[in-house]
């Protein structure tokens, strides 16, 4: 049919109105694809913000350290303190992304009678309290020779720390697998945006306390 047969036969008429549903058809389609890129970017926003920050953190761009040197410099971004000469660094992880920075350090005593562990998550986005458990979990891949203990008497002392008063655990415990008796004295420093995890453990003959109490007052 030619546009000639759409002309009416009385030329004073008005020419028919033209069909839009292909006009409406191609406005819906469009608002469709806008409704559904939109609404995928909010999934997205959703599983980054609420469910896969730290899964998709611990992935990129991992830096491992392996010098004492490397090591000692990965524990000073996590925690400045003034560590015992008697430790030295074997192991350390850093990561910094848009995501988070996090930084983990495994000191071993001199003479291999215990370890000193320090690692601390900064969440850009979100609340690291939310992934308090990821991160205990990607620190124990830091420290899989720490051996199992079991704490069989535990006294807290307070230290003030940044303005907070922070609760160390000083403990009494004995390794599972020896029956050895061993020190450990931990903590769990929460600062804005902020976790940092301190673990010391010592041979019960190597234990000083003295030293051990100079180092967590040097925190800054």
């Amino acid at each position: 049919m030619s546009d000639r047969d759409q002309w009416p036969d009385n030329p004073n008429d008005p020419p028919p109105r033209r069909s839009k549903s292909r006009e409406e058809s191609a406005k819906h389609n469009g608002c469709l694809k806008f409704v559904l890129i939109v609404g995928g970017m909010l999934i997205v926003a959703v599983l980054v913000c609420c469910g896969g920050l730290l899964a998709l953190g611990w992935s990129l761009f991992p830096h491992m350290a392996q010098t004492p040197a490397e090591v000692a410099a990965v524990a000073d971004a996590a925690l400045k303190m003034n560590i015992s000469e008697n430790f030295i660094g074997e192991t350390g992880m850093s990561i910094d992304n848009w995501l988070m920075t996090m930084n983990v350090a495994l000191f071993r005593d001199r003479q291999g009678q215990g370890t000193l562990l320090i690692g601390t998550l900064f969440v850009k986005l979100g609340d690291p309290v939310l992934h308090r458990e990821d991160f205990k979990n990607k620190i124990g891949q830091q420290s899989d020779e720490i051996p199992e203990t079991e704490i069989t008497e535990s006294v807290e002392r307070e230290f003030a720390i940044r303005g907070k008063t922070i609760p160390f655990q000083f403990s009494e415990a004995v390794e599972k697998e020896t029956g050895k008796k061993i020190r450990l004295v931990s903590a769990e420093l929460e600062f804005p945006k902020q976790i940092t995890i301190f673990q010391l453990l010592l041979d019960d003959d190597a234990y000083d306390e003295s030293t051990v109490v100079k180092m967590i007052e040097s925190i800054e």
